[in-house]
């Protein structure tokens, strides 16, 4: 499984294009009247070359066998594919990476996890008789796992996997024979169906009123492959395919499926994938995820608000698929990944919040210290986004909501009387950086992450947010020298406003929350802190700065106003040799929707210390609560944390733990993405 994670991460090769494509820019509107946007700052989305592109066809594992993706039906709706798991396998451990987790230093660690998700396994194996191990031992070349809708009320969807086992049939056999005795064992009814050639198992389950999980196990193998699924007709059809009666190529002959890998051959203009084979694949149609997702949650809950739904009729259902490959251990980078996302057309309705263009590769800010773990910088027409959001909130809400609430902001002389639409909006720019900093200090953890947007006129947002913070009961002004600090203390009472604006919007969570667990959990962060920081040096911007404790908006501020000088994150040679890859792999055109840095040897050391000496209870970065969260869930008496204390200490392992980056383009099909993790030689 970590394998798949670790493979979804990565990049692309270069993205060369014309800026040709005419975007519709949607019009700005105030309060009190229509504005029009201006459209002359705004650049195009890149297109892709216009020569003709041949069709994706999938390339069979070997003459005369069918590849898995050659199987499936048109109710796909998301799929992945490993080309081949043997080489898969051996590609990670060759990854700096995969050689970490098989080093003498982590054993004690990844051996005391493999228990526990073998205990984990067992209970589960017990329910369904198939284990993951199971299948991972058998595959001998592709395996394919695909998920798609079936008409069918409590469980409208199937999930089937295809394995090449060729050359394991013995060892099939032998593993049959085990997880057929776990099913009958488990209270599985048993029977065997003839299929033209072939033998069909299934296994039936009782299932209780309103249950999501599977009520049917389906199994069928032979010499060549293993195919799984919980419905028995699935496996017909895919057997129907295999013998000739059924036309192959249908899922991967489709429109979306055929215009997604085409257009991400378009973008590849280097040597594809690193040098390296297509290690996997995947490909998702995003809407219709969601509805059977949505159709999943019905079984159990009625919801308020029908996210899909509400999606659709402001226009983002333009967005027709996403898709991208990977590699493992190439020529220049660990993990590899490209991808697409297609949405052809323009921006209509709700849908123009995405307002994300391509802009200048302006660089690493300046400002930024070398503490910075992980670094973006986004292009975005935040007030063209922000008023193409109200169409969305006030169908939401069923309720023409969005102007009455703004007037009030801007009317009621009980609140800041500040008129968003005049005074703030038009002086905010098109440029937002995010960035986390190291938590680690010798006073112990510390740091966290902040949000930094560019503003065109600082003083006239400064006297905007001091308004604002003067009419918040919970808001106390910082002392600062250089600029004017602000910090909200995050207060019951805020918590409880933004809890019942939530339940308003998506309803009180029915069997999905439990407000006694939510009543335990700590917040996020205890206080939010915010000013407008200005540059001495002219040719630098001005920023309006979120962060999430006052000490990081203090730093970041003193950076932005002064400069970080030689501790700039951007004269670091991990960061300097990331942005080379990122200028390499964008091509000649050099702009960006968004990039961005990561460095897991800064951002996870002090995590990583915390969670090794027990302690990730007294961190109180942002960071360390929500891993809280995840490592040790509230509520769950019965699931012991994951203990830490086996692992090595942090200095061991962070020369593994390589940097990366990442960018997005606004292309005329939609946009483009690819992201790396760099491939250390192992003398440097």
């Amino acid at each position: 499984m970590l394998f798949v994670l670790t493979a979804g991460l990565g990049v692309a090769g270069p993205l060369s294009s014309t800026a040709d494509a005419q975007q519709e820019q949607p019009a700005v509107l105030s309060i009190d009247a229509a504005q029009e946007s201006d459209e002359t700052k705004a650049q195009e989305p890149l297109s892709a070359s216009k020569e003709q592109v041949p069709a994706v066809e999938p390339e069979p594992a070997e003459a005369g066998y069918l590849s898995g993706l050659d199987l499936l039906p048109t109710s796909v709706v998301c799929m992945a594919q490993i080309s081949d798991l043997p080489q898969f396998c051996q590609q990670w451990r060759q990854t700096d990476l995969g050689q970490l987790l098989k080093s003498d230093k982590m054993q004690p660690f990844i051996d005391a996890q493999r228990q526990r998700a073998s205990d984990f396994l067992a209970s589960v194996g017990k329910k369904i008789g198939v284990k993951p191990m199971d299948l991972y031992e058998l595959g001998s070349g592709e395996i394919v796992v695909a998920w798609m809708s079936f008409n069918q009320d409590h469980r409208p969807y199937a999930i089937s996997l295809i394995a090449d086992i060729r050359g394991n049939k013995v060892k099939a056999d032998q593993q049959y024979k085990e997880i057929d005795a776990n099913l009958v064992e488990g209270g599985a009814k048993k029977k065997e169906v003839t299929y033209g050639d072939e033998t069909i198992i299934v296994y039936e389950y009782e299932r209780k009123p309103g249950q999501l999980t599977i009520d049917e196990l389906a199994i069928c193998y032979n010499d060549e492959r293993l195919i799984v699924s919980d419905r028995e007709t699935v496996i017909q059809d895919l057997l129907d395919v295999i013998a000739g009666k059924t036309e192959s190529g249908r899922f991967a002959g489709t429109a979306s499926y055929q215009e997604l890998f085409a257009k991400l051959k378009t973008v590849n203009q280097a040597e594809p994938l690193d040098g390296a084979d297509e290690a996997m694949r995947w490909y998702a149609n995003p809407f219709e995820v969601g509805k059977i997702i949505r159709q999943m949650v019905k079984v159990e809950r009625v919801d308020e608000l029908d996210i899909i739904a509400l999606l659709q009729r402001n226009g983002f259902d333009f967005i027709k698929a996403i898709g991208g490959v990977g590699s493992l251990a190439g020529d220049r980078y660990d993990v590899l990944h490209q991808g697409v996302i297609l949405a052809p057309g323009k921006l209509e309705k709700g849908a123009k919040i995405l307002q994300s263009f391509n802009g200048p590769d302006t660089g690493v800010p300046g400002w930024i210290s070398n503490q910075a773990g992980s670094f973006a910088h986004l292009y975005w027409r935040i007030e063209t986004a922000f008023w193409a959001a109200e169409p969305v909130i006030n169908d939401a809400l069923a309720e023409d909501i969005f102007r009455p609430v703004l007037e009030g902001i801007r009317d009621d002389p009980q609140g800041p009387m500040i008129d968003l639409a005049k005074d703030f909006l038009p002086h905010l720019g098109d440029e937002i950086v995010l960035l986390s900093e190291s938590d680690q200090t010798d006073q112990g953890p510390s740091g966290g992450f902040a949000i930094a947007i560019e503003v065109t006129d600082a003083e006239k947002i400064n006297t905007v947010v001091g308004k604002a913070m003067k009419a918040e009961p919970s808001a106390k002004p910082l002392e600062v020298d250089t600029f004017e600090a602000w910090q909200i203390q995050n207060t019951e009472e805020l918590e409880e406003d933004l809890d019942d604006d939530l339940k308003d919007l998506f309803g009180d969570g029915g069997e999905f929350g439990d407000e006694s667990e939510e009543a335990n959990e700590e917040p996020l962060f205890d206080h939010i802190a915010l000013g407008v920081i200005t540059s001495q040096d002219e040719e630098q911007k001005d920023y309006l700065v979120f962060a999430n404790s006052a000490e990081l908006l203090l730093q970041v501020g003193n950076n932005i106003h002064q400069g970080a000088g030689e501790n700039a994150l951007s004269k670091t040679t991990d960061t300097k040799t990331v942005m080379t890859e990122l200028q390499r792999l964008c091509g000649p055109d050099q702009s960006y929707a968004a990039f961005g840095v990561v460095r897991p040897s800064v951002s996870l050391r002090a995590r990583y210390e915390l969670f090794r000496q027990g302690k990730l209870k007294q961190g109180d970065s942002f960071w360390a609560r929500l891993l809280r969260r995840v490592v040790q869930p509230q509520g769950d008496k019965e699931r012991q944390p994951i203990d830490g204390s086996t692992l090595p200490p942090f200095s061991e392992i962070q020369d593994s733990l390589n940097s990366g980056g990442g960018f997005w383009v606004r292309t005329d099909f939609g946009w483009a993405f690819a992201g790396f993790i760099l491939n250390q030689p192992a003398d440097e």
